[in-house]
C-alpha cells in the first residue's frame, strides 16, 4: 500500500476485504499516515464469535478483532466499517450469532455482506456437525442486513450538508453522483465529467 501511494499517481486508494490479522494492524499506521488512504475498510471478518471463528480456522479472535477495530477508530473515527459475515456456520449458537451482532453494532459497521452458510462438497465444514436450517441461516443473514442498513442510515444523516471530496462516477439530470472517501454515495448539483 505505502509503495502503490509512494508512486505520487494516486489521487486515492480505497482497500477492501482486508483479513483481520497482522496485515490488517500494521495498515492502521498508514491509515493514520496517509490521507489518501480512503476512510473505508471493509474485513473479511465472517464471524465474532470465538467457537464460530474456531471452527472455521481463522487465526483472530473475537479479542484481537475489538483491539484491532479500536485501534482503526483511534486513527480514523469518521472511517466506515464494512464486513463480510457468514450465518450458520455448522455448530452456530443463538449465542455466537447474538456476540457477531453485537461486535457490528459496537463498532458501527455501516455495511454488512451477510450471507447464509452454504455447505461445499469435499470440505472440511461440509462434514461438521450441527447443521443450522437453511431458514434459520437466512432469517440470521438478514437480520444482519437490516441492522446495517440502520446504521447505514444514520451514518448518512450524520454526513448529510458536510463538505466532501468525491471520485464522480455518473452524471445526469444535472447532478454528478460519486462515493466519498468513507464509501458513501454523495450527489451534487451540476455536471462534472
Amino acid at each position: 500500500v505505502r509503495a502503490i501511494l509512494a508512486t505520487g499517481d494516486t489521487f486515492r486508494l480505497r482497500l477492501s476485504s482486508i483479513e483481520p490479522g497482522p496485515v490488517a494492524t500494521a495498515l492502521v499506521q498508514v491509515f493514520k499516515d496517509e490521507p489518501r488512504l480512503c476512510r473505508y475498510l471493509h474485513l473479511s471478518l465472517q464471524s465474532a464469535s470465538d467457537d464460530t471463528l474456531k471452527a472455521m480456522r481463522r487465526p483472530y479472535n473475537l479479542k484481537k478483532l475489538n483491539v484491532f477495530c479500536g485501534a482503526f477508530r483511534e486513527v480514523a473515527p469518521d472511517a466506515t466499517l464494512g464486513a463480510d459475515v457468514i450465518c450458520g456456520f455448522p455448530g452456530e449458537t443463538e449465542d455466537d450469532f447474538f456476540v457477531t451482532r453485537r461486535f457490528l453494532d459496537l463498532w458501527n459497521f455501516a455495511y454488512v455482506h451477510a450471507f447464509p452458510y452454504s455447505e461445499r462438497p469435499g470440505t472440511v465444514a461440509a462434514a461438521l456437525e450441527g447443521a443450522i436450517p437453511q431458514k434459520l441461516r437466512s432469517a440470521r443473514a438478514r437480520s444482519l442486513i437490516v441492522d446495517a442498513q440502520k446504521r447505514r442510515a444514520a451514518l448518512l444523516a450524520k454526513w448529510q450538508g458536510r463538505e466532501v471530496e468525491i471520485c464522480v462516477e455518473r452524471c445526469e439530470n444535472g447532478l454528478s453522483e460519486g462515493w466519498t472517501g468513507e464509501y458513501l454515495r454523495a450527489r451534487i448539483p451540476g455536471e462534472f465529467p
